[in-house]
């Protein structure tokens, strides 16, 4: 939540949008099925006018295809600029993925690091990357580049989260309250082996 708040200032009048993955093809199931995660999300977000939640995923048969969804905002709103954000980690995976090299026939890809971090990419990538990234101020199409972002570091990351919430941690200075009693009214994120 906490990048998804430092994101939105960094662009004027944006309208964030989260879209839970239904099957994700490139890592394993997440461990919250997808109701409970809409369910997380619309709760972390109630107060934030400026993000919304678009289970358009969730809705879709089979696996979810990146390629599919940008392509589905395209035609909604054919003349805004759209930026989709992925992290490090799906970045340096992109050449595998559903006909990566047209995302940015949709979107800008936005790439979030965290700082200090440097992640190898396959030089597949790095050569095809190099010619299209641009500094996010100096953008002025819709769609076409790759732009590298660092936001200030948090305390957790997704997965340190996870992990907290099943060693019974606490995670509250990251994660809203109303989302905290949520899984812990719905028992998510336990350690498969304590019984519960």
């Amino acid at each position: 939540m906490r990048s998804a708040l430092a994101l939105l200032d960094l662009f004027d009048d944006a309208q964030l949008v989260m879209i839970p993955c239904q099957i994700p093809p490139h890592r394993p199931q997440p461990a919250a099925d997808e109701k409970h995660r809409l369910n997380m999300l619309n709760l972390a977000v109630e107060e934030e006018r400026s993000i919304t939640i678009d289970d358009c995923e969730l809705r879709r048969e089979g696996k979810s295809f990146t390629f599919d969804t940008l392509r589905m905002y395209r035609k909604r709103w054919p003349d805004a600029p759209h930026y989709f954000v992925l992290g490090g980690d799906a970045w340096v995976t992109l050449t595998t993925w559903y006909r990566w090299q047209e995302l940015i026939n949709f979107a800008h890809l936005t790439v979030l690091s965290r700082p200090g971090e440097s992640v190898a990419e396959p030089p597949e990538l790095e050569s095809w990357a190099g010619p299209i990234t641009a500094e996010l101020g100096a953008i002025s199409a819709k769609a076409g580049n790759v732009v590298r972002l660092t936001l200030k570091p948090f305390e957790m990351s997704a997965t340190a989260v996870r992990t907290a919430l099943a060693e019974g941690r606490s995670v509250a200075d990251c994660v809203p309250n109303n989302v905290i009693n949520y899984i812990k009214a719905n028992r998510l994120y336990r350690k498969s082996h304590d019984g519960t």
